[in-house]
């Protein structure tokens, strides 16, 4: 599950790009994305919703695709991301709930709309949910969430590792684009 974490330090600002360190992107899968970066301002060259942000020292930049978006704070990996061990800040487009009966396929009966999708999160068996509240991000109206695992959960999908979840995320759900990130806790 993709969340909104707590603290978000990426700042939206209407800027010229910094120049970025590399020249290629070190993610095989991410499109246009710039690698680490250098304290700056940068904006998306693939993404179907220009963005412009602004990092701090130590920030990476591992997906720029039409659809994708993602930045890692430091001491954050790739490997991380996907394994749900590492924070990041993610923006996706064409977000879906997931179907419930573990096929790698959308829940047919649950629409993409922002409120859709976190009525969804809050309703789901295996979660507790606090909200959905409305929220604003980035101009952005939405949802947000407060999710964990109900520790009593044992049902796991084949592509969970066994896990149901080792983690609490929150989530934030808005009506053009899904903004996420994860904080990970053991």
């Amino acid at each position: 599950m993709r969340a909104l974490g707590a603290a978000l330090f990426a700042i939206v600002t209407l800027t010229t790009p910094a120049a970025a360190q590399g020249s290629s992107c070190p993610n095989p899968e991410g499109g246009a994305c710039l690698g680490p970066l250098t304290p700056g301002t940068y904006a998306t060259s693939s993404f179907v919703l220009p963005i412009t942000y602004t990092v701090p020292e130590g920030w990476d930049n591992e997906e720029d695709t039409p659809g994708n978006f993602l930045l890692l704070p430091p001491g954050q990996t790739l490997e991380g991301v996907n394994a749900g061990t590492s924070n990041y800040l993610g923006i996706y487009r064409g977000v879906h709930a997931a179907a419930r009966d573990c096929t790698e396929a959308p829940e047919p009966a649950v629409a993409t709309t922002a409120e859709a999708l976190a009525e969804e999160l809050a309703e789901r068996p295996g979660l507790i949910a606090g909200g959905p509240e409305p929220v604003s991000v980035g101009g952005l109206e939405g949802y947000r969430l407060d999710v964990r695992m109900d520790p009593a959960w044992t049902t796991a999908c084949p592509f969970s590792r066994t896990c149901p979840s080792c983690r609490s995320s929150s989530v934030t759900a808005s009506r053009r684009s899904s903004t996420t990130s994860r904080s990970a806790t053991s």
